[in-house]
């Protein structure tokens, strides 16, 4: 599978990293340049701007959303979307609030763009070897 990943944080970079580890071609983007290319060394293709992260993966797309919960996901979806095809998947994986995950499900519903939630647990260690994931979407996704 060919995923892309907006955040290379403590949480995204591991989780890269093992994502990776079990043959899945992870591109990477994080608004920190030097995070991107840390990701490089390591055998995850960078991307320096979401635009470009868009254009190196095959639709339907899934993108998978590492970043501090609350207003900084509103903007990188607002961001994303516009970029995006009906039918490419949004995963947060950055434990949102339920309400805020439930809002961002109807406003992506809308434009024909799929969502999923995915809750991680386990810390770094976890995001490496083996994260906790609780995942909210609709059957279909």
């Amino acid at each position: 599978m060919k995923i892309g990943l907006i955040g290379l944080g403590k949480m995204g970079f591991n989780l890269a990293l093992n994502m990776r580890d079990n043959n899945h071609t992870v591109i990477a983007y994080n608004r920190s340049s030097a995070k991107t290319k840390r990701a490089e060394k390591q055998g995850i293709i960078g991307a320096y701007s979401i635009q470009e992260l868009i254009k190196k993966l095959n639709p339907p797309r899934s993108v998978w959303l590492m970043i501090s919960a609350g207003p900084a996901v509103d903007e990188v979806i607002a961001t994303l979307s516009p970029l995006l095809d009906k039918g490419d998947l949004i995963i947060d994986g950055g434990n949102s609030h339920y309400r805020d995950t439930i809002k961002r499900y109807r406003k992506l519903k809308e434009i024909s763009l799929d969502f999923c939630d995915i809750g991680t647990s386990g810390g770094i260690s976890g995001a490496r070897g083996g994260v906790c994931m609780m995942i909210g979407a609709e059957p279909k996704v």
